[in-house]
């Protein structure tokens, strides 16, 4: 039995995304919008009883965006919450990692060593281990095979962007710890794994999807892709990369 808990009849609005830590810490964001005092500002949800209801983070709280900055929906990658914080990415002009406490107070913003200039680049998935290691992912989802600026991590909570010493092989729509210093990251090109925190990366098996998932305390690893496509990793092999390879999902 399905109920909304949210409506805006809003043409121009459009939700990205949305992430709990937690069973009543959540947040969802979506493309900026024009505020009530002229700026374009990000779109901002907050829930109370555990999702049943939502509502606007008051405009003034929302982060300003920049001129021609816009964020993507990126299969609900390009925002999480880790340790009390909440991180956004975006890209087209630009290409920042935003982020704020619980309160959406003082709004802090890094500026990646990521690809961006064109509406079809930038950062498109957030990743976060804990409150000091996190990764992201992006690139031009019209160049996929293009490599450079489609990946950064961070060491400091994302203060400061390091560029990898190997970066992934192309555009990369998703990206995801599935354990202490081992990722996944995906796209149509092909998907990576890294066993150093996002510092090195490389590919496994040649086949691209656009979303990974893992249940907490799971032991398998999902993605899934164009056309219906599925696969499923095993933990047990990423540490074996080379032996990696993706089981057959029934359509």
């Amino acid at each position: 039995h399905w109920r909304r808990v949210f409506f805006r009849a809003d043409s121009t609005l459009f939700i990205d995304g949305m992430a709990f830590s937690g069973r009543l810490a959540g947040v969802a964001s979506g493309a900026p919008v024009k505020a009530p005092d002229g700026k374009r500002r990000i779109f901002l949800l907050h829930p109370t009883d555990g999702g049943l209801r939502w509502h606007r983070v008051p405009p003034q709280l929302s982060p300003i965006a920049l001129a021609g900055e816009a964020s993507f929906a990126a299969s609900n990658s390009g925002i999480c919450r880790t340790a009390g914080r909440i991180y956004l990415v975006t890209g087209g002009s630009t290409a920042r990692v935003l982020s704020t406490g619980d309160s959406f107070r003082a709004w802090k913003a890094a500026t990646p060593p990521m690809i961006h200039g064109k509406a079809s680049a930038g950062i498109f998935s957030v990743s976060f281990r804990d409150q000091d290691h996190g990764v992201i992912v992006g690139g031009d989802y019209h160049s996929p095979a293009a490599r450079a600026g489609t990946a950064a991590l961070t060491r400091d909570g994302g203060k400061n962007w390091l560029k990898p010493l190997v970066i992934p092989g192309g555009y990369r729509s998703c990206v995801l710890y599935v354990s202490a210093d081992t990722l996944l990251a995906t796209g149509p090109s092909g998907t990576d794994l890294s066993t150093d925190g996002g510092m090195t990366w490389q590919a496994i098996d040649g086949q691209g999807f656009n979303v990974i998932s893992k249940a907490p305390g799971g032991q398998r690893v999902f993605l899934g892709g164009a056309d219906g496509k599925l696969g499923v990793l095993r933990l047990s092999t990423l540490n074996l990369s080379k032996h990696a390879a993706f089981s057959p999902v029934e359509r």
